[in-house]
C-alpha cells in the first residue's frame, strides 16, 4: 500500500503584502553591462611609419644632415660584408642618427633607447619600427667615442643655424648614481695592506698547487687568473688611497675609504638621507630643445667647482661658448661665479644669503654656529671685532684671497 504524502497548508498572506514583494522585485535594476577585455584574438595592424612622424618633427632633420656626412671612417672596422657569411650589422650611419636624436630628447642611456624604440614616433621612424639591442647601441657609442665627438660640433652647429637648438644658453646639472659596489667594499688603508698581502699569497701558492697538479691544468688557470685579477683591484684601490691621501687634509687622512671592487667610486650621500658607494654625473643641456651637449662623470660629491669643467666640456663639443649657464642653487659658488665672471659668461643661479651659506662652513670646520662670520661686528675705532659673548678679537694677520678685492 502506498504511503500518500502530507500536506502543509500554509497560511494563507493578505493580497496587499503579495503585490508589494511583486512589485519590489520587479523595481530592482538588472547588474551593468560592461565591455569586455579579450587579449587573446590576433590582429591585423596597419601601420604607415612614413606619416607616423610630421614634416618638421627634428627626426626628419637630422635624417637629411646625417646623410650628408662621409662616414667612411666609421665603415672601416665592420666585419659584415657583402658577398661573405655572417649576420649583416647596423650601419653606422643609423645608429648615429639615432644617438643625436636621442641627446636631442635628452636621453642618455642605451637601454632607455631600445625602450623607447618600441613606442617612440621619432625613434620608430628613425629605425624602420626595428628595435636595436641596448649593447649594440652602447657598443657602437664607447668604441667610436672620438669619431662621434668630430661629428658633433658640426651637428649641433648646422642644428644652431637652423634655430632647433639654442647654444647661447646652457643648463647643467648633476645626479648621483649608486656604484655597483656595496658598502662592505669601502675599507681604510690598514685593510687594503692585509688584503692585499692575502691576495698575494693566494697567488703564490696556487702557481706552486699549478705545478703539481698538471693535470686539471684548465681549472688550476681559471683559479689564478681569478687570483691574479684580485690582486689588481687591490693594487689599483691602494694606488687611489694614496692619491686622496695627498689631496685630502692630513687631520681627515684616517678617515679616508676605498672600494675594494670599485676604486674610482667614493662613498656620498643621496637625497634621501643615505650614504653609499657612487659616482656624479653632470649632465648638460641646451635651452630649446633639452638636447645633451655633455655629460661627465666625477668624484666631486658635491656640485661645487664643476660649472668650469662642464663649460670647457661644452666649448669643446659644441665650437661654441654659451653666454649664459643656468644651473641650481648647489653651483652657487666663489669657486663658480669668479671664473664664469672671467670668461664674460653669465652665470643664473639661486644665491643663498650669507648666514645660510655660513651655516655649513661652520659645520664642516667644527665650530658652533653661533659664530658664524656674520654675527661679529668690526670697531673702526680700536680696529677689532667684536664676538657674540662680548669679547674683543685683535687683528693678528691678513690673509689675501686669491683673485678677491679685499682683504680677507
Amino acid at each position: 500500500m502506498t504511503e500518500q504524502p502530507t500536506l502543509i497548508k500554509l497560511p494563507e498572506q493578505p493580497q496587499g503584502m503579495v503585490a508589494e514583494a511583486v512589485g519590489k522585485a520587479a523595481a530592482k535594476p538588472a547588474p551593468p553591462r560592461y565591455a569586455e577585455l579579450d587579449r587573446a584574438p590576433l590582429r591585423w595592424v596597419e601601420l604607415d611609419l612614413e606619416h607616423l612622424i610630421g614634416a618638421d618633427h627634428p627626426a626628419r632633420a637630422i635624417w637629411d644632415l646625417v646623410g650628408g656626412l662621409d662616414l667612411t671612417p666609421f665603415e672601416a672596422g665592420y666585419a659584415s660584408r657583402q658577398g661573405s657569411a655572417g649576420r649583416p650589422g647596423w650601419a653606422p650611419r643609423v645608429l648615429i642618427r639615432i644617438w643625436i636624436y636621442a641627446s636631442s630628447q635628452g636621453i642618455a642611456s642605451a637601454r632607455a633607447v631600445e625602450r623607447r624604440m618600441g613606442w617612440e614616433p621619432g625613434l620608430r621612424w628613425l629605425a624602420a619600427d626595428e628595435v636595436i639591442n641596448h649593447h649594440t647601441l652602447s657598443d657602437f657609442r664607447v668604441s667610436e667615442q672620438e669619431r662621434r665627438q668630430g661629428l658633433f660640433t658640426p651637428v649641433l652647429g648646422v642644428m644652431q643655424s637652423e634655430e632647433r637648438v639654442d647654444l647661447q644658453t646652457v643648463l647643467q646639472d648633476g645626479t648621483k648614481v649608486r656604484a655597483r659596489a656595496g658598502k662592505a667594499s669601502l675599507h681604510r688603508r690598514k685593510t687594503f695592506e692585509e688584503h692585499c698581502a692575502e691576495a698575494r699569497a693566494v697567488v703564490v701558492e696556487l702557481e706552486r698547487q699549478g705545478e703539481q697538479e698538471a693535470a686539471d691544468a684548465r681549472r688550476q688557470a681559471a683559479r689564478q687568473r681569478a687570483a691574479r685579477e684580485r690582486v689588481e683591484r687591490r693594487s689599483a684601490a691602494r694606488e687611489e688611497m694614496k692619491r686622496r691621501e695627498q689631496e685630502a687634509d692630513p687631520a681627515r687622512r684616517a678617515e679616508l675609504r676605498v672600494s675594494e671592487s670599485e676604486p674610482e667610486a667614493r662613498k656620498m650621500k643621496h637625497a634621501e638621507g643615505s650614504w653609499a658607494p657612487s659616482y656624479h654625473v653632470q649632465v648638460q643641456t641646451e635651452a630649446r630643445s633639452r638636447m645633451v651637449v655633455g655629460i661627465a662623470v666625477t668624484q666631486a660629491a658635491s656640485d661645487v667647482e664643476q660649472l668650469v669643467g662642464g663649460l670647457e666640456q661644452v666649448q669643446k663639443n659644441t665650437g661654441a661658448k654659451p653666454a649664459r649657464r643656468v644651473a641650481d642653487g648647489g653651483y652657487a659658488s666663489r669657486e663658480n661665479v669668479e671664473p664664469m665672471s672671467q670668461r664674460g659668461v653669465e652665470l643664473i643661479a639661486p644665491w643663498k644669503e650669507s648666514d645660510s651659506r655660513s651655516a655649513g662652513a661652520c659645520k664642516r670646520q667644527g665650530m658652533a654656529e653661533e659664530f658664524r662670520p656674520g654675527v661679529f661686528t668690526h670697531d673702526a675705532l680700536s680696529d677689532t671685532l667684536r664676538c657674540p659673548r662680548g669679547r674683543s678679537l685683535a687683528l693678528v694677520q691678513i690673509h689675501q684671497h686669491p683673485g678677491v678685492d679685499g682683504k680677507v
